[in-house]
C-alpha cells in the first residue's frame, strides 16, 4: 500500500515577505546614491581634461542608470543622471566659447547617451509595472524633456561655431555635404 499525502500544513509554508513603505529607507538609499556619486566624481574629474571627463561623465551616468534598474535601486539610477548633466553642461559651455573644440566622436557621446537615456526610460514605463499611475504621467513628461535635451544638443553640434577659429573649420562652408556647391551644375 502507498503512503497517503498529506496536504502541506499552513503554518509551515513561508508567506511572502511584505516590507512596508519606509519613507527613511529611501532617504537613506538617496544619501548612499549621493555618497557613490560623489565618491566617482573625486576618483576620476582629477585624471580628465575637458574631453575626457565630458565622455567620463556620460559613461557614468549610463552606469549608474544601468545598475539603478537592474537592481531595482531607482535612487542610484537617479543620482547617475547628475553626470549626464555634468557631461551637457560641458558639452553646450566648453572651455573657450569662441571654439567648438570636441572631435566629433566625443560631441556625439553626450548626445547618443542622452537619445538612449530617454528611450530607455520610455520603454521601463512599459515594463516595469510597478510604477505607480501617478508617476508615469510625471516620467513621461521628464522622457520628452530628454528627447528635446537631445535634439538641441544635435542641433548645437550641427550649427557648431563656424568662425574658423580652432578646430571647427574642417571644410569651408561651402563644401559642406548638401550645399549648393557640392552639387554638379546641369
Amino acid at each position: 500500500m502507498g503512503r497517503r499525502r498529506h496536504p502541506p500544513a499552513r503554518h509551515l509554508v513561508a508567506a511572502p515577505a511584505r516590507h512596508p513603505f519606509r519613507p527613511w529607507t529611501v532617504a537613506l538609499t538617496f544619501v548612499y546614491a549621493l555618497a557613490l556619486a560623489g565618491l566617482a566624481h573625486l576618483a576620476v574629474r582629477p585624471y580628465l581634461d575637458a574631453q575626457g571627463w565630458m565622455i567620463g561623465a556620460s559613461l557614468l551616468s549610463v552606469a549608474f542608470l544601468v545598475y539603478g534598474a537592474f537592481a531595482r535601486v531607482w535612487p542610484v539610477a537617479a543620482v547617475g543622471q547628475v553626470f549626464l548633466a555634468l557631461a551637457l553642461y560641458h558639452f553646450f559651455f566648453p572651455p573657450d566659447p569662441n571654439v567648438f573644440p570636441w572631435t566629433w566622436w566625443a560631441a556625439a557621446l553626450p548626445v547618443m547617451v542622452v537619445f538612449a537615456t530617454a528611450r530607455a526610460a520610455h520603454e521601463w514605463l512599459r515594463l516595469f509595472t510597478e510604477i505607480p499611475a501617478s508617476w508615469r504621467g510625471n516620467l513621461r513628461v521628464l522622457v520628452c524633456g530628454y528627447q528635446l535635451a537631445a535634439l538641441v544638443a544635435l542641433v548645437r553640434w550641427v550649427f557648431r561655431n563656424r568662425s574658423g577659429v580652432g578646430s571647427n573649420r574642417r571644410f569651408p562652408l561651402s563644401r559642406h555635404v548638401g550645399s549648393i556647391d557640392v552639387c554638379p551644375k546641369p
